[in-house]
């Protein structure tokens, strides 16, 4: 956030900038606009930027999340409570429950975090606000895994003795004078695989799951996303996240863990009995209790383990995927109107809404917050259609393009290795608006001059930002003065659309649909490649519901993905892309189509409904702050004064493009 000077009071759009700025961050990074510092001149102030931000700041009022408030009853805290298990190790809870005395009902987390020692009840994006939790009249419970924080034994990943303290704990919950029997579980990312063994050992006293931002496949989405090892796993995740703050904990005693997750994944980089036993995928359809899923596009480790899991379970489920939010845990209106409800429902307390009643999925397109209902996954409606990968130029290092067929020009293959270490893929921009939701994947023809290799896929949607600056509908001298403005502003801007990866020797695939092309690998078995000899690659790409702006172009980015395995090898791969190995790229269309246009076309032939921008679409507008003599006087043309009648715009201030790294690459 700029720092504002403290030797004068800010202006009123000012503080708005400063409260707008505040509360989008937590807002995708392609949703708002930025205005360098200094601001505008007082005079521009007051005719422009006021307005606008009486405007911004309902949007950002209406779009973002304020402080969670606890409020409601004070809070009895209990630390590090040991309780007793089957084979004499003891398990410490962390107890939150309401200062009034009585039994309520107890959310329950576990994970192998340490506890501190203040009392002061936690609150993040894996447990959400405890104190808000009890201030709406339940207990929270936490518990620190085997092996870590206070609690005795030894940990291990996800380990069977591990699930089972979840049933003990669940019913040791239940007994207690506090407790009115009902355990519901609580929590993201590792609480909420927590959440998923709580349930497949049916505890009697566990009314219901609500997994948020979880994982039901730790092979698939944590150690090995396409089978290729994942540093971010061992070194950011558990070296970082659980053995060093075990070690090094905030407060309370220091504990060591020891167990050798690295050791663990040189054993099993196939998807073996190691991993089957931690993965709640086969197991689904022995739970019996209700099932409430909460994911986001922005989260995409574990999107398609859900959505797989979803179609095993067998009682009453549901699942949410949000557009844009990440921390759910950390958003109140998430909280209020979708987990609260939920678990009153659980509760079966009076005039709670019927969760069971509606769509088994329903999901927001990024950026937008309109539900869409599906009944099954993919959705239905969905046309797969297909961009074909195609070269004219020698130089692997020059972009390529995507088309709807192969060009007659286009160049057999693509060469790249060390140098370059990836090929990039351009369409044409697009003439209308075009939204996809459902799997994407690569049909991709290769070859390695080794026996084994790997993809890394990504596509992105460059955005037209001069195009999307002409359908503004703002009076027109207003339009000149932000024209003006810009001189040095980006007229392009890339954000991420989706993105997937795939090891080539563990490319066998269980199922691969043709109707909508989502392929399901086993990851047990490594099936080496013949050198230099083409093969047909199905690489998923991580299932997601997008629009693309109409006069934006997609960009399709394949790279020499690296691992564990394949640093030693010296590899010189090859992407072919012709009539006989159509390489391309199936995108699920919900709405609009691929159609494109010449990239030279005037953006204002190219047709745009700007009531769809609303505000979900905004770009960026870099403003020099010289740019109007005019205006730093007290005279204003009339036309600056009137209304505007469908402002777009999020202010925010930030810094200018050529002082930032985003802003010498394009991108944002």
């Amino acid at each position: 956030m700029p720092v504002f000077p403290r030797n004068k009071r800010n202006s009123f759009p000012d503080r708005v900038t400063m409260v707008c700025q505040r509360r989008l961050s937590i807002i995708d990074r392609n949703t708002y606009i930025e205005f360098p510092e200094p601001f505008m001149s007082a005079a521009a102030n007051k005719l422009i930027l006021w307005p606008l931000c009486f405007a911004a700041l309902a949007l950002c009022t209406g779009l973002a999340y304020g402080q969670i408030q606890a409020g409601g009853p004070l809070i009895t805290t209990e630390s590090n409570r040991m309780v007793s298990m089957r084979d004499g190790v003891s398990v410490a809870l962390d107890i939150y429950r309401p200062a009034q005395s009585g039994s309520y009902p107890t959310l329950y987390a576990s994970a192998p975090y340490p506890h501190g020692s203040d009392n002061t009840p936690p609150d993040n994006a894996m447990t959400g606000p405890v104190a808000w939790f009890v201030s709406q009249g339940f207990n929270y419970v936490i518990a620190s895994t085997r092996g870590t924080g206070a609690s005795e034994g030894t940990y291990e990943f996800l380990s069977r003795e591990e699930q089972q303290d979840h049933y003990e704990i669940i019913e040791w919950i239940a007994e207690q004078a506090w407790s009115d029997g009902r355990v519901l579980g609580a929590g993201a990312e590792y609480y909420a695989a927590a959440q998923w063994h709580m349930a497949i050992q049916n505890p009697p006293s566990l009314r219901c799951i609500a997994p948020v931002n979880g994982i039901v496949r730790p092979y698939h989405d944590w150690a090995f996303p396409g089978g290729l090892s994942n540093p971010d796993f061992l070194q950011g995740w558990y070296e970082t996240a659980v053995r060093q703050q075990n070690a090094f904990p905030a407060s309370g005693r220091a504990r060591l863990v020891d167990y050798d997750m690295r050791l663990e994944l040189l054993r099993h980089p196939l998807y073996d009995n190691f991993w089957q036993i931690r993965s709640t995928l086969p197991a689904a359809t022995a739970i019996n209790t209700p099932v409430f899923i909460a994911d986001s596009w922005q989260n995409q480790q574990g999107l398609m383990g859900n959505l797989l899991i979803l179609e095993r379970l067998n009682n009453i489920n549901k699942m949410a995927i949000f557009g844009t939010e990440e921390a759910l845990l950390q958003n109140q209106t998430f909280l209020e109107q979708e987990l609260l409800p939920y678990y009153h429902w659980c509760l079966q307390t009076e005039g709670a809404a019927d969760f069971s009643a509606g769509p088994q999925l329903r999901y927001q397109t990024r950026g937008q917050t309109r539900w869409q209902p599906v009944e099954s996954w993919p959705p239905p409606q969905a046309e797969q259609t297909a961009l074909v990968l195609n070269r004219q130029s020698l130089d692997a290092s020059v972009p390529a393009s995507l088309n709807l067929e192969v060009q007659p020009n286009s160049l057999a293959l693509s060469r790249y290795g060390n140098d370059p270490d990836s090929l990039t893929f351009i369409s044409d921009p697009l003439v209308n608006e075009l939204e996809i939701a459902g799997p994407l994947m690569l049909e991709l023809y290769a070859a390695s001059s080794q026996t084994d290799t790997a993809f890394s896929v990504s596509l992105e949607e460059q955005l037209n930002l001069s195009y999307l600056r002409s359908r503004f509908d703002l009076p027109d001298l207003l339009r000149d003065v932000i024209q003006s403005g810009t001189g040095d502003n980006r007229n392009t801007q890339v954000i991420d659309v989706t993105s997937g990866t795939l090891k080539a020797s563990l490319r066998s695939a269980t199922r691969v649909s043709v109707e909508n092309r989502m392929p399901a690998y086993s990851f047990d078995e490594a099936i080496a490649l013949i050198p230099t000899e083409v093969t047909r690659f199905n690489i998923a790409l991580h299932p997601v519901a997008h629009r693309f702006r109409a006069g934006s172009r997609l960009i399709l980015t394949i790279t020499q993905a690296q691992d564990d395995a394949l640093n030693t090898l010296n590899r010189e791969d090859s992407v072919y892309h012709s009539d006989r190995y159509p390489s391309r790229l199936w995108l699920p269309i919900q709405e609009g189509s691929l159609e494109t246009s010449p990239a030279q076309t005037d953006a204002q032939d190219i047709p745009v409904d700007i009531q769809s921008e609303e505000i979900t679409d905004p770009f960026t507008i870099n403003f020099d702050p010289g740019f109007s003599t005019e205006l730093n006087n007290e005279n204003s043309p009339d036309g600056l004064t009137d209304p505007v009648d469908n402002p777009l715009i999020f202010i925010r201030p930030g810094v200018r493009a050529e002082d930032s790294p985003a802003g010498q690459s394009g991108r944002q």
